[in-house]
């Protein structure tokens, strides 16, 4: 997703193709205006405004979006949720798509994620779900994402997990 960002020292009119994440946006703005925070709690988000101010540049091997939630007891995920999308510099996965299944995008030729690949990438779909789970692990998340995002990636989903929003009637 393109993100676009004016500030002194930030050459205009560049294009930096890193991954970067929400949490990112804090401290970079932060360090773009030379304003020193001091969060009562530390966060986990980095400052990319080095590469800005360069104009090249790498900033993270793995972005992750997608909205926080817990699994139930039984490790259930809720009726209405997101699920995470790992993007690394080839490929964009979601542990469960539309139809219950991992999804996985090959974004050197699909940037807009619109082919699912994954029926023909089952290795590469095992790597990414290893991937999230070690990137949940390292941001020390909760209990309940683990548990509800650390099983093994659904190949072959029965659409258990997909919802029909639009019917409330469930």
């Amino acid at each position: 997703m393109p993100f676009l960002i004016a500030a002194p020292g930030v050459p205009k009119g560049n294009s930096l193709p890193i991954l970067a994440q929400p949490i990112d946006f804090l401290p970079t703005v932060c360090e773009l205006a030379g304003v020193q925070i001091n969060p009562p709690d530390s966060i986990h988000g980095e400052s990319f405004a080095d590469a800005l101010r360069s104009g090249s540049g790498h900033h993270r091997d793995v972005a992750v979006s997608g909205c926080f939630i817990r699994s139930s007891e039984n490790g259930s995920v809720p009726r209405k949720a997101t699920t995470p999308f790992l993007t690394i510099t080839k490929w964009g996965y979601a542990p469960v798509g539309a139809n219950g299944a991992p999804e996985l995008y090959d974004l050197t030729v699909d940037p807009l994620a619109a082919e699912d690949v994954s029926a023909d990438n089952e290795g590469v779909v095992r790597e990414m779900h290893d991937l999230l789970v070690s990137y949940l692990k390292e941001y020390d998340a909760p209990e309940g994402a683990l548990k509800c995002w650390g099983r093994n990636p659904r190949l072959n989903g029965d659409g258990s997990w997909a919802i029909d929003y639009g019917d409330e009637t469930h």
